[in-house]
């Protein structure tokens, strides 16, 4: 996990002084750093997290824009920033959601690679 930490932020000053083990902060107060490649934040505090890979059924559409059914759709992992959590209890529950929901539904290597 992944602090992104605005000085300005009551919210952002009170998630850095409680920061867990493990996670990290950078410091955006004078902008986001050139080094930092993550999801862009849309406000201060941001928390960027690991979500796992995980398939989900979709609808279907012909390039009408009609229904034709449902399909499944395998999502990537990829990383995510949490805008204002409010705790970092509200960040594990997003993480422990993550992880069932990717457990449930495991994205598959070979429909990964298409």
């Amino acid at each position: 996990m992944l602090l992104l930490h605005h000085q300005e932020s009551e919210l952002s000053r009170a998630l850095l002084a409680a920061l867990p083990g493990g996670a990290t902060s950078l410091d955006c107060t004078g902008g986001i750093p050139a080094s930092y490649a993550g999801p862009t934040p849309s406000a201060y505090p941001s928390v960027v997290v690991d979500v796992p890979g995980y398939t989900q059924t979709v609808p279907a559409y012909d390039a009408d824009g009609g229904l034709t059914g449902m399909t499944t759709q395998t999502v990537a992992a990829h990383q995510e920033a949490l805008r204002m959590p409010a705790t970092w209890a509200a960040v594990d529950q997003y993480d422990a959601y993550t992880a069932a929901r990717a457990a449930a539904s495991p994205a598959s290597s070979a429909s990964l690679a298409e």
